[in-house]
């Protein structure tokens, strides 16, 4: 809700999923966090721990695996072992599962002592505070701590791709964490700890009066995003473009405001480039088949406007390419770029036809909303998880 409200609005709604690419990466933090939450409660012995790990980490991604292929974008990604960093993922998870069992067997003696500062470890528990407004998962609180741990880069980085300061989505995340175990268990939390994927733990302290201003930021966010919606504000009044806003979100073939605001001066500011234009004559096949050629007349996007020639589109990734006719009007994203500022087809590339796009309503939970708009009502709290 900091970037864009309706960013926020539509992943919590169930039918923008399916123009939405998913990630790889992010399907590998789930199995990561599910490995080392189940690993916790298992009770196994030294020599059978690294097949434990495993075992579950198998489980996780198999899990993983069976959504992706469900799903009429993320199909695409079938094969796990070509998740970008699926092995630094697995081999860390290892490590990470070590570490919390040596916690585990710290926590037990620690138990043992009559202290009466030690709280009990609670491990993937989701708290809430403010009348259900706010929920949240951390993944470990332990004795006025929280544990998190991360699959992604966890500083944000210079121009020389240097560590500089943490992110402020982190801390902010570890600041709600703090505020929810504190307004649950009744114990103070003064301390967060960040694990990445590789490298050291990073700790940051977590004062309780900041942690409370964290919290009610969130809530001005979200009456805010509420009272928008109960007065009926359209889709580009909640949203805001911008190179920097957009520049990952997993909305953009549908976004109305992102296609009433982009122009060829964002190019290369986007994680792919993405235009908007009918196409003069139907796709032209390629390689026996297996993939097309298609000419657009680009009328909007990152791209400059003119006639543009796009290929190979693998007919695997755009099975409804063979449909087009000339005159229809597609959009186009994720788009790679090369160093002489042409564009070419990638995996990541989504290509749509304009009459097949939803209309994006909102509405307060009480009316109805037509079957083909995407949002309906509005988030009901915040989750400090995402």
């Amino acid at each position: 809700m900091r970037t864009c409200l309706l960013k926020a609005g539509l992943s919590r709604t169930r039918g923008s999923a399916a123009f939405a690419l998913g990630s790889p990466r992010a399907w590998l933090g789930l199995a990561y966090h599910e490995v080392l939450e189940k690993i916790a409660r298992v009770n196994c012995q030294p020599e059978v721990f690294d097949n434990t790990v495993d075992s579950l980490w198998n489980q996780a991604i198999t899990k993983q695996l069976e959504r992706a292929i469900s799903h009429p974008l993320n199909c695409r990604f079938a094969s796990p072992e070509t998740w970008p960093g699926y092995y630094v993922a697995h081999a860390s998870v290892h490590l990470r599962a070590r570490e919390l069992v040596g916690l585990a067997a710290t926590d037990k003696s620690r138990r043992q002592s009559p202290s009466p500062c030690v709280s009990s470890t609670k491990r993937e528990e989701t708290f809430a505070a403010c009348d259900g407004k706010l929920l949240g998962r951390p993944d470990v609180v332990r004795n006025g701590e929280i544990l998190d741990y991360k699959t992604g880069d966890i500083f944000e980085r210079g121009e020389n791709n240097t560590d500089t300061n943490l992110k402020a989505s982190y801390v902010r995340q570890l600041r709600l964490y703090a505020f929810l175990a504190t307004s649950a268990l009744s114990v103070s939390i003064h301390r967060g700890i960040l694990y990445p994927i590789t490298g050291q733990p990073v700790e940051v302290e977590l004062d309780q009066s900041t942690c409370r201003d964290e919290a009610q930021a969130a809530l001005t966010l979200l009456d805010r995003y509420n009272n928008l919606v109960n007065v009926g504000a359209g889709p580009n009044d909640l949203a805001s473009p911008s190179p920097d806003t957009c520049c990952l979100c997993p909305f953009q073939i549908i976004c109305p405001a992102l296609w009433s605001a982009v122009n060829d001066n964002w190019f290369g500011k986007l994680d792919g480039e993405l235009l908007r234009g009918p196409v003069p004559d139907g796709p032209k096949q390629l390689l026996g088949g297996g993939a097309f050629t298609l000419a657009v007349i680009v009328q909007a996007g990152t791209v400059k406007p003119g006639r543009l020639e796009l290929s190979p589109l693998a007919v695997e990734l755009h099975q409804d390419i063979s449909a087009l006719k000339a005159r229809d009007s597609i959009r186009i994203t994720g788009l790679g770029r090369r160093l002489d500022s042409t564009v070419f087809p990638s995996k990541r590339t989504i290509l749509i036809q304009e009459s097949k796009l939803p209309e994006i309503k909102t509405a307060p939970d009480n009316e109805a909303v037509p079957q083909n708009a995407t949002t309906k009502g509005r988030p009901e709290q915040t989750n400090a998880k995402s």
